[in-house]
């Protein structure tokens, strides 16, 4: 298993120097102005040149707005927004979908109260989506049909995020969301009325019961 090694908080063009030089995957800028790791967006320009592919760029904020990232696109043109706020579910949807880029959703853990943030996500069908993938089809065909479900279901994701702007000016973002809620109740009841448990069972087992 490859491990990606991502070096956060750099701010000077050495520090930077040091994390590339080391072979870092990621290289993390913090927009965050009560950090002192806070980078200035003539700053994240500059950096940024210093990259020169050399490594994924994430930028990380703390409950921003749309204003703010969008400043943060244009200065780093990072890619990964890494969110280390209290950004929901649906926040974090609404930012993936606005600015076309991968979103890392840290959760802070430091209580048994902040778990009820990890179950929000836990509680959302994408968790369900990876799952059956990998266990609905029979071992003879297993590795060519989860390509195919995989590509699209990353087919499906481009369409969420191209119609996203559309949906969000003709119906508000009430509305889109709304929408979308929609779709997820339709989901549940599928998944809560079709979709047989698996759990403590073999692949064998699976395969059996559903062939």
């Amino acid at each position: 298993m490859s491990v990606t090694v991502k070096i956060c908080g750099l701010s000077t063009p050495e520090a930077l120097d040091v994390a590339l030089d080391a072979g870092a995957d990621m290289v993390g800028f913090v927009f965050f102005p009560p950090s002192p790791r806070n980078l200035s967006f003539k700053a994240a320009g500059s950096l940024e040149a210093r990259v020169r592919g050399q490594a994924k760029k994430v930028a990380l904020s703390v409950d921003a707005d749309d204003t703010l990232l969008a400043y943060v696109v244009d200065a780093l043109g990072p890619d990964f927004l890494q969110l280390h706020g209290n950004e929901s579910p649906l926040r974090v949807a609404a930012i993936k979908a606005q600015f076309k880029l991968p979103v890392i959703k840290a959760i802070p853990v430091e209580s048994r109260s902040d778990l009820a943030a990890i179950a929000r996500y836990a509680m959302s069908l994408a968790p369900v989506t990876w799952v059956v993938i990998s266990e609905i089809f029979p071992n003879r065909i297993r590795g060519a049909a989860m390509s195919t479900a995989v590509s699209a279901l990353w087919i499906a994701c481009f369409l969420l995020t191209y119609t996203f702007p559309i949906l969000n000016g003709k119906l508000g973002s009430a509305g889109t969301f709304c929408l979308y809620a929609i779709i997820c109740l339709a989901g549940f009841v599928f998944i809560r009325f079709n979709l047989p448990e698996t759990k403590g069972k073999s692949l064998e087992q699976i395969e059996k019961e559903l062939m």
